[in-house]
């Protein structure tokens, strides 16, 4: 994204379910893993932080999990 970042992006998206009263997922998948990334990343308004590489049926757990759609809870 040329002119905002992935926290600005969230932080927008988050103001517009404000006024609609719906909630998004959101995860960051980035390459920064440190902690301040992290809080960077939760106090943007994403719901998980998962540092990149991971492995499919990892990140496809986060999403289920995310979403309500874990069956192995």
């Amino acid at each position: 994204m040329p002119d905002r970042d992935g926290y600005a992006l969230i932080r927008q998206v988050r103001v517009g379910e404000g006024e609609r009263g719906e909630r998004i997922a959101a995860i960051a998948l980035t390459a920064f893993a440190g902690t301040e990334a992290r809080g960077r990343a939760l106090v943007a308004g994403v719901q998980a932080h998962v540092p990149k590489p991971i492995e499919p049926a990892e990140l496809a757990t986060v999403v289920a999990n995310l979403t309500g759609r874990n069956t192995t809870r």
